[in-house]
């Protein structure tokens, strides 16, 4: 199976929604997770429940403690420099962003991390269009 980027991105994005996420407040309004999941959903039709499992069973996950916010990080093998990263909502003081006024700490909110860079969803290539 030869999977781009942003098939990747998806299936990490999605393992962490459907696994880790607490609250759906995002601050695009769903807007990535519409894409996310739209994408996520032709792979799960392209190749199957099963096949989609089987790379959502080998996802590295990581826990980090920084200085204000707790971070989660998801990654696979197969994209070394490819990095799903999830900041919690509440920092230690118990201060949370404008607009998010909830006490989940995991959101429906992330970024992607690759080579150090943030990268939006968007941005992150599928094999075909590298071809044209």
């Amino acid at each position: 199976m030869k999977l781009s980027e942003k098939d990747m991105g998806s299936i990490l994005y999605m393992y962490y929604i459907n696994n880790y996420c607490e609250n759906m407040f995002s601050f695009d309004k769903g807007e990535t997770l519409a894409k996310v999941k739209s994408h996520y959903n032709k792979l799960v039709e392209k190749y199957g429940e099963k096949e989609i499992q089987q790379i959502e069973d080998k996802i590295h996950e990581r826990d980090e403690e920084g200085t204000d916010y707790d971070a989660m990080y998801f990654s696979h093998d197969m994209f070394p420099g490819l990095d799903f990263q999830i900041t919690s909502m509440i920092d230690y003081d118990g201060n949370s962003p404008d607009g998010y006024n909830d006490s989940d700490s995991w959101c429906d909110v992330g970024m992607f991390l690759i080579d150090y860079d943030d990268v939006d969803f968007d941005n992150l290539k599928d094999f075909d269009d590298e071809k044209e």
